[in-house]
Formats: structure tokens, sequence, C-alpha cells
């Protein structure tokens, strides 16, 4: 697997730039980035093997608070755009109601992740800019390039040991597919790879089905309308679709990716005791490459 360092590069310095400039209420897309840039960063770190470091262990433990409230705030945008969205007659008092009520939220989860950023930036940023340095000489090496392939593998080692996918495990599944994508696009190849691009479409289905489940959630508990508020039957419908689409797709996925291939021969089979599958194939084809 060859490192795409310009791209690592790149996304330390605009990871530096948000957390150095991020205002007290920011926008969704500005949320947005921040959590993708974090996360991206966490990854680079670990296939970098820096991770393990005591500074470093410091700084990806004040990333990580302001991923985990900085997602808290997304979810307020994210349920309040799939909200907008619902066209239902006669229901406008409980709409309102709704918008008002995670409105509210996301100011209150914005207020609590100003104080963790403000507190730590600048000491963050000086961290990252040193480890800026350290990662475009590390990732060049071979031990970052191993440190990248061997957490490939053992994410796709995980993914298949899924059996049935459910409501009740197939977040976690997207959670695992996400930390695969994530690995493998740190290669220079990624973005060409159909395996990755699938990745992230399966995740992205599942993630819509969850949210959906959350603001479906999130009206039946504050709504004090009656059993036959159209607003509710409506959310609970779009719900269920969304789970069904999702599922489907993800046991497609799981089918054609993750399952062994029967009598399977050639580059990716048996790797590292794995029977061969097409996941196992693809992080194999990224690892020569």
């Amino acid at each position: 697997m060859s490192l795409n360092t310009d791209r690592i590069e790149k996304d330390v310095h605009r990871l530096r730039n948000l957390v150095k400039e991020l205002p007290r209420n920011p926008t969704p897309e500005e949320i947005h980035r921040l959590r993708t840039r974090v996360r991206r960063f966490e990854v680079e770190l670990q296939a970098s093997g820096l991770d393990a470091q005591r500074k470093e262990k410091w700084l990806l433990k004040q990333l990580a608070r302001i991923r985990k409230r900085a997602g808290k705030v997304r979810d307020m945008d994210v349920l309040t755009a799939h909200l907008s969205t619902v066209r239902v007659d006669g229901e406008r008092d409980c709409l309102v109601q709704l918008f008002e009520y995670l409105g509210t939220k996301r100011y209150q989860k914005a207020e609590r992740l100003h104080p963790v950023v403000n507190k730590y930036r600048d000491t963050i940023n000086k961290r990252l800019k040193k480890i800026a340095r350290v990662l475009e000489k590390r990732m060049g090496k071979s031990s970052a390039v191993n440190a990248a392939t061997s957490a490939a593998m053992q994410s796709s080692a995980e993914l298949a040991t899924y059996g049935s996918l459910n409501r009740g495990n197939l977040h976690k599944y997207r959670l695992k597919l996400k930390e695969l994508r994530d690995i493998l696009q740190l290669g220079e190849e990624a973005c060409k790879e159909e395996f990755v691009e699938s990745l992230g479409k399966i995740k992205d289905e599942i993630g819509e089905w969850h949210d959906w489940e959350e603001l479906n959630s999130t009206a039946a508990k504050i709504l004090d309308h009656s059993a036959g508020c159209k607003l509710q039957r409506q959310l609970k419908q779009i719900t269920q679709q969304k789970y069904e689409s999702a599922l489907s797709s993800a046991n497609k996925l799981q089918k054609t990716s993750f399952r062994p291939l029967s009598g399977t021969k050639g580059h990716g089979a048996n790797l590292n005791g794995q029977k061969a599958s097409r996941a196992v194939g693809a992080v194999s084809a990224l690892a020569a490459g």
C-alpha cells in the first residue's frame, strides 16, 4: 500500500485551521468538516504508529473529546435537515415543536463544544504543527505501510465475523465499515477503488437509516400528541423504509465482500490465516500497490 503523503499533509493543515478558527456557534458545514478531519487524523496517526506515544496520546484524547462533542451538534443538524423534508398536512404544531426542540438542543450542544476547543486551541495547534513534520517523514517508511495494511486486514477480519445483520448490530457494522474505509483511503489509489466506494455508499445508507431512527425516537419522546399523530406515523414509515433498504444493501455487501470464497486461489487467498474474500483480496491488492 503506497500511502498518499500529500493528502495526509493537507488533512493535518486543514485540521489545524479548523481548530484555530472555529467560532462559538459553528455552521453545520464547519461541524461536519471538524468531525471528518479529526477522524482522519486519528486514522493517520494509528497508521503511522505514533498513536502509542505519550504526547500523541494526550493530543488524541483532546481531539476525541472535541470530535464527540461536535458529533452531538452534528446529530441535531442532520435531524433538522431530515425533518425539513417531511411534508404532512394538519400537523404544523407538532412540526414546530420538534423543530424548536432540535434547535434548542443544537445551541446547547454547541455551547458545550466551545469551551473544550477554546481551552486547548493553542496547545493542539502547536502539537499538530510539530506532528505534521513527523508524519510526513514517517508515512513514507515501510513500517507505516505495514501498520496501515495490518489495520485494514484486522478491520476486514472483524467485519467477516458478522452473521445475521439486524437493528441491533447494523449501526455497529456501519462503524466497522467506516473504519476500514478510512484506513484504505490512506492509499494513493484508494479513490479509484470500486470496493472503497462501495464501503462509503453502504456506510452512508446505514447512517441515514440510523438518523431517521433517532428522529423518530425523539419525536415519540417529546411530542404530546395523540397516537393518531400523522407526523409520527410518517416518521415511522420513513424509518422502516430506510431500515429495509439499508439492511438489504448491507447484507449484499456482506455476502459479496466479506464472506469467504470457497475454493479461491491466487492473490489474497489465506492471507494471515484467513480464507480469501473479496475484501481480503482488495486489501491485498492495495498492499501490493
